[in-house]
């Protein structure tokens, strides 16, 4: 791949065109949903709502929930302090969160980056040492490649892998210690260790799988597109032709695969993957005006069909179906960490264009 030189992302939110052409969801409504309906009074923040199937406490759905409240308008004070509270008692004794008796070192970071940018907006910390026992347990299990503790004999799932979605962990990782000699080796480290799983236009999950769980490749560009400089020359043409590509397995619908092995899709088509791809869709369109007039952008139908197969899924509460609604698998399952991506996406999509250190 030839690298070409990268835009520097412009700080603060600028006007820009909306994108919004055809059926989108309700910002507002899903806004309402997502402070209420996947909560517990305790600040834990469900992994979905379904009261004939109800969902688990989260960790990593709620730093994800903290980091977009924290950059909302309106007043979400105290549902945010109640959230980080929560958060904060989920640490485990080594300073990791996860699910189910296992620490997963994504979902540490997930949750390092919603309390960070909790505080960065003015939130309230019962525990201020807190960031400090994530960020050290990150930084070691990274230095271990270690991405689940205990650790898995074999992966069974791709979060059980040291893969490619890891490399989200730059978000938090610059965000918490900026200039910090061990999280700019620790950013070369993941960069060494995970690019080489990118095959020319998609990353495979992990080092012994060739295919790819889009999920898990929207992350790693997540991470890419929040790189500063000096890496972000190298890694932004990766993020322009991963994204490419997502418009390339794109169906009519608007939807995309859960798995794809470079020839053929396969599994469900979840509503996470969607609102992502359109996030980053978003992110290389608004690059791309920086550089200047270009003509017609290629992304752009292909954002309008992600925002009518959301609109799609919007129950009259206000919550997004996981699968499409005519999936015969859990239709009433309403995601907390896609409706989380969606509203990010929409806000952008209408304009407000907050850049990749703002991605959640």
């Amino acid at each position: 791949m030839t690298l070409a030189a990268a835009p520097t992302p412009r700080a603060a939110a600028q006007p820009a065109a909306a994108l919004l052409r055809g059926p989108a969801p309700s910002r507002a409504r899903l806004l309402a949903w997502l402070s209420a309906a996947p909560l517990l009074p305790d600040g834990a923040v469900l992994s979905w709502h379904n009261p004939a199937h109800p969902g688990y406490p989260y960790p990593e759905a709620a730093g994800l929930l903290l980091g977009l409240l924290s950059q909302e308008s309106g007043d979400h004070s105290a549902l945010r302090d109640r959230i980080a509270a929560r958060l904060c008692a989920d640490i485990s004794p080594r300073g990791a969160v996860g699910r189910a008796g296992v620490d997963y070192l994504f979902d540490s970071g997930i949750a390092l980056h919603g309390l960070l940018l909790h505080r960065d907006h003015g939130g309230h910390l019962d525990d201020p040492l807190a960031l400090d026992r994530l960020g050290e347990a990150i930084l070691s299990d990274l230095r271990a490649r270690a991405p689940r503790c205990p650790l898995a004999p074999a992966p069974q799932r791709w979060s059980d892998a040291y893969g490619c979605h890891l490399l989200k962990l730059i978000l938090p990782l610059q965000r918490w210690r900026p200039g910090d000699p061990r999280v700019h080796d620790a950013i070369e480290s993941l960069l060494h260790d995970l690019l080489p799983l990118w095959r020319g236009d998609r990353f495979v999950t992990h080092a012994a799988s060739d295919r790819t769980y889009l999920h898990a490749h929207c992350y790693a560009l997540e991470g890419l597109a929040a790189l500063a400089d000096p890496w972000r020359a190298q890694t932004w043409p990766i993020v322009q032709a991963g994204a490419a590509w997502l418009a390339d397995v794109q169906d009519h619908r608007g939807a995309l695969p859960a798995w794809h092995d470079g020839h053929r899709p396969s599994g469900p088509h979840p509503a996470d993957i969607i609102a992502q791809a359109l996030r980053l869709w978003l992110l290389c369109q608004d690059m791309t005006r920086q550089q200047g007039p270009r003509g017609a952008d290629p992304l752009r139908d292909s954002g309008d069909r992600a925002l009518a197969a959301l609109a799609a899924r919007q129950r009259p509460s206000g919550g997004l179906t996981y699968l499409a609604p005519d999936h015969p698998e859990r239709p009433d399952d309403l995601n907390t960490w896609s409706a989380v991506f969606a509203a990010q996406a929409l806000a952008w999509a209408a304009g407000r264009r907050e850049h990749s250190p703002w991605l959640i």
